[in-house]
Formats: C-alpha cells, sequence, structure tokens
C-alpha cells in the first residue's frame, strides 16, 4: 500500500481486509505524521542513522484525525504512525515487522514517509479472523 491509508475513512478495515489475505509479507508506506517528523536529511549519514533509532523508539503508536484541524489535507482523513501500523500487523499474524524512513518529492517538495515492512509469523491458516 502507498500511502493510501491517509485517504481512507477506515484504514483499520482496509489493514484488516488487506493483511487477512496477505500470506507472507505486506509493505505499507504513508505519510509521517508531524508529530514525528524531523529534517534528518540534512544531517551525515552517522547522525540521520542514530536519529532514526531513537525516533522509532520513542514514537507511540496514535493516529491523527485531521478533518476539522488547523493543518486539514483536502484529500486525506487521517495521519498514522508507524507503531500503529506495526501493531495492527501483529493482530493479524504478521509479527515480524521493519520500519524505514525516507523522502520523496512531490512537486519539489520533500515530504518524510515511513516503510513498514511486515512479515506473517503466524500461518494464514491458524488465523481466526471471523
Amino acid at each position: 500500500m502507498g500511502s493510501v491509508l491517509l485517504h481512507l475513512q477506515n484504514p483499520f478495515l482496509a489493514l484488516q481486509n488487506m493483511l487477512c489475505v496477505t500470506k507472507e509479507k505486506a509493505i505499507i508506506t504513508d505519510l509521517m505524521p508531524a508529530g514525528n517528523r524531523t529534517i534528518i536529511r540534512f544531517f551525515p549519514k552517522a547522525i540521520q542513522r542514530m536519529i532514526k533509532k531513537i525516533r522509532v523508539n520513542m514514537g507511540g503508536p496514535y493516529a491523527e484525525f485531521l478533518p476539522g484541524s488547523n493543518d486539514i489535507h483536502m484529500f486525506a482523513w487521517w495521519l498514522i504512525s508507524p507503531q500503529t501500523i506495526v501493531n495492527i500487523a501483529k493482530i493479524f499474524g504478521f509479527e515480524k515487522t521493519k520500519v524505514l524512513y525516507h523522502v520523496q518529492y512531490q512537486n519539489g517538495n520533500p515530504m518524510d514517509l515511513y516503510t513498514v515492512v511486515c512479515e506473517r509469523t503466524i500461518p494464514i491458516e491458524d488465523c481466526n479472523y471471523k
């Protein structure tokens, strides 16, 4: 999923529907919530790695509901932290996860994104999704 969840009214249901039929691996990329964004791209690589490790350990799970906020994006409902994605994936049998951070450019503007790579650890046959 590439920057899809922020555009959905119910991102949990979307993840549930996807993960319940995914046999091995899911890759989920989304926009980094403002509270987790840093301008790490201007630091040397060693400092970037250190900041990323700290951010992974400190970033708690949360989702920010955008409609009605001052920071509203015209076509977005949510900003979801990577730890929230990790926690949801675990519910559906994907206990092995890795979070990556990266920058993509949209119309020349840098956008901080994260990618959660989820690997199934509980066989899909052993999961009861009803």
